[in-house]
């Protein structure tokens, strides 16, 4: 397993099915198939048929996930629920940490990532342009004007809710109510490999940005005297 940790919040993790997943130094004996984050913590999460892990902490073997397409990404929210998304537009969701149920989704397109800032909702990127946001009445597509057909790879947002996702050579913001293409940020480089990651943090009053690609990572800072929309 890989992960990627410019001195800065956990970017990306990778990992391959049967493979362990070393946290901190420490081996673990789990088959993992996904790696995430949990919100607010900090902390690596993995996912796999047989467990789930949270950097020191186990939290016990899952049920539900057995002939799923696979899986992709994975987020835990800090009220404990945690949703897992995947291939053929699968989303999974445990609230009690040990059974999860699959959800009812609007798109059949490959699902990336997934994040929710600490009280909600859930978003999921995708293939295809699939930008969906969790709600009272299940998982929809969410409001944009982005461009169609990004296969967007990962999202990651801030605690107040605001959120940016990122794949090929766009970024878009969620703010609003409302997804925005991100056409320039400054010291953005528009040229290079497509976006395969991104991670949002704080810096006293900043927000921070950092996104990869191959075989770089980027880090960008947001102006605070601005709304997050007028640094686009």
């Amino acid at each position: 397993a890989q992960l990627v940790k410019p001195k800065a919040p956990l970017l990306q993790f990778s990992a391959g099915q049967g493979v362990g997943l070393a946290v901190h130094g420490r081996e673990t004996p789990f088959d993992v198939t996904v790696v995430g984050r949990a919100s607010g913590s900090g902390q690596v999460v993995a996912l796999g048929a047989s467990s789930i892990f949270a950097t020191k902490k186990v939290w016990g073997a899952p049920s539900g996930l057995a002939g799923l397409p696979p899986l992709q990404s994975v987020f835990v929210r800090a009220d404990g629920v945690r949703v897992a998304v995947g291939g053929l537009g699968t989303i999974v969701r445990s609230t009690d940490g040990g059974s999860f149920k699959k959800e009812t989704t609007p798109s059949n397109l490959i699902l990336h990532g997934v994040w929710s800032a600490p009280t909600g909702p859930f978003f999921a990127v995708g293939a295809g342009g699939t930008l969906l946001r969790d709600g009272p009445a299940g998982w929809k597509i969410a409001p944009s004007n982005v461009l169609p057909g990004v296969n967007w790879r990962a999202i990651a947002g801030y605690d107040d809710g605001v959120a940016l996702a990122a794949g090929g050579k766009q970024v878009a913001l969620w703010y609003l109510n409302k997804w925005t293409t991100v056409n320039q940020i400054t010291g953005l480089q528009p040229s290079g490999a497509p976006f395969s990651a991104i991670a949002c943090y704080t810096k006293g009053p900043k927000r921070m940005v950092l996104l990869g690609r191959h075989p770089v990572v980027q880090q960008i800072t947001l102006d605070p005297a601005k709304p997050p929309h007028l640094n686009c």
